[in-house]
């Protein structure tokens, strides 16, 4: 038994300094067309990546985190398939890895990576901590990460404080709800011999007050009360913006068989940014190792 304790959904993360500079706006509509706003398609996410990528000056357009630990990957890979009305799997908890969502949003995944003119080189050992911080210091325009990483911009010595916003993740129609969503769990094992104790501190550090000092110490509260409250929003302005993010999210299977799932998803993209082999065929190898897979469980 477990309930939340830490860490929003993944989200949106952009400079506002850098969408909201009229200079800059201009300089866009000069160049493509039409006005500079937060994406809500991956077309239009790339198009800007593309635009505030400034190497020469220290700036990248936007990054990801590649490196081969199990979940990254996997997290990008998910994200990118719901965002393109994909799904994991099936009616009868089977995989499905290799579908038209899947292909196309891993090949999306794995040009953005190796494209020198949208993202930073290294990415193969970037980490979504390591993005993160990257991001904080100011180094990239925009990411999909953690919405933790956008509260980190505002600690009082952050370079980027008060330059920083969020909204949902893009999709390739601007429709499509393709975040993630995952929390730290305080949690009571099964052969606990202590589980009142256990609960009855579960309950303290759940309720209202404890739940606010988290946010406050530089975790990410769970309570609604902690996201609408007055001295957090000062603090962090945009946490009020919470509830609406956590309304795109969707979550990773509970089955005792998706960690083989996640370490075949990892292994194909893996293979996909350090190969020039056809995505389809990454993908078709990936789900014939994924067939004897069910997810089953999940769906009770």
């Amino acid at each position: 038994f477990g309930l939340p304790y830490h860490n929003g959904p993944e989200c949106l993360i952009y400079r506002k300094d850098l969408f909201e500079d009229p200079a800059e706006r201009e300089a866009f509509e000069d160049i493509y067309g039409n006005q500079l706003k937060v994406p809500t398609t991956w077309e239009a996410f790339e198009r800007i990546a593309r635009f505030f990528n400034r190497p020469e000056s220290g700036q990248f357009g936007t990054i990801f985190a590649g490196f081969p630990d199990g979940h990254n990957t996997v997290y990008d890979f998910c994200i990118q398939l719901w965002s393109r009305g994909g799904n994991l799997f099936d009616d009868r908890g089977r995989p499905t890895i290799s579908s038209d969502a899947a292909i196309e949003g891993l090949g999306f995944y794995r040009r953005m990576m190796s494209d020198r003119s949208v993202t930073p080189a290294g990415l193969e050992e970037t980490d979504s901590v390591k993005s993160g911080i990257m991001f904080a210091e100011g180094s990239v325009a925009m990411m999909v990460n953690w919405f933790g990483f956008a509260a980190l911009c505002e600690q009082p010595d952050s370079p980027t404080k008060g330059k920083v916003s969020v909204a949902p993740v893009p999709s390739k129609s601007g429709d499509e709800r393709g975040a993630l969503n995952v929390y730290w769990v305080l949690s009571i094992g099964s052969g606990s011999r202590h589980a009142d104790h256990a609960f009855d501190f579960i309950r303290h550090c759940m309720s209202p007050k404890m739940d606010k000092v988290t946010t406050l110490e530089g975790g990410i509260g769970c309570r609604l009360s902690t996201w609408s409250d007055p001295e957090v929003n000062t603090l962090i302005p945009f946490y009020n913006q919470l509830p609406d993010l956590h309304r795109h999210t969707r979550e990773l299977p509970r089955s005792r068989e998706f960690p083989a799932l996640s370490h075949i998803i990892d292994k194909a993209v893996q293979e996909a940014i350090s190969t020039n082999e056809a995505t389809e065929s990454i993908l078709r190898r990936a789900q014939e190792s994924a067939n004897v897979i069910s997810l089953q469980d999940a769906l009770l």
